[in-house]
């Protein structure tokens, strides 16, 4: 009709929330960021979110502020620090760090509302705030095949039977896409099987 002008003014739709959990360590931040560059090069919102360690080597500000200036698309999301008490985790802080953190990640995960969460095995405890939210989330192995392989036969190690002190009687161990090795401390004293396998995913 005369004097009447069309609105074709079009909305853009929303991009897809991503929220990349990572541990502050260099070796799972680095192939965190890594991942976040695809994310956002197929043009997901991503934010990737950080534990505030007391500990600082000097090298993860200086990183983080070139990968932000290098990426304007990926945000940054800081969690307040949390104080690692004696009685708390002493073989792996890192893990015990992430427990503690857990409620300032819900509060921040209840506000953005991700449409999912991936996180790095230092990052484990927040898959019961992930539960919690009914957000979707997946774990991102941060180091190579062969400790993915490792990782993943620990679950049949724990389904198989152990002798009368409740321990692997073997030295060795092996695993498919692992080679065989022998230790000279039993695998069953072993730093990595004392992480409790409270649940599988």
């Amino acid at each position: 009709m005369d004097g009447i002008t069309a609105n074709t003014t079009t909305i853009s739709p929303r991009k897809p929330r991503v929220m990349l959990y990572s541990s502050p360590l260099m070796g799972h931040l680095v192939p965190m960021i890594e991942l976040a560059k695809l994310f956002a090069a197929r043009g997901l919102a991503i934010t990737v979110v950080l534990m505030d360690p007391p500990y600082d080597t000097g090298a993860t500000g200086p990183f983080l502020a070139g990968v932000s200036a290098a990426n304007p698309s990926i945000s940054f999301h800081r969690l307040p620090q949390v104080k690692l008490l004696e009685s708390d985790d002493s073989v792996m802080p890192a893990l015990a760090f992430a427990r503690l953190s857990n409620p300032h990640l819900r509060d921040f995960l209840a506000g953005a509302s991700p449409d999912f969460l991936v996180v790095d095995f230092f990052c484990s405890a927040a898959m019961d705030v992930a539960s919690e939210l009914n957000i979707p989330a997946y774990f991102f192995s941060t180091s190579g095949a062969q400790i993915l392989a490792f990782f993943m036969h620990l679950t049949v190690l724990h389904g198989k039977p152990r002798g009368a002190s409740g321990k692997w009687a073997k030295n060795s161990c092996t695993s498919r896409g692992s080679p065989r090795f022998r230790r000279h401390t039993p695998f069953s004293h072993s730093w990595i099987v004392t992480v409790r396998p409270t649940r599988h995913y």
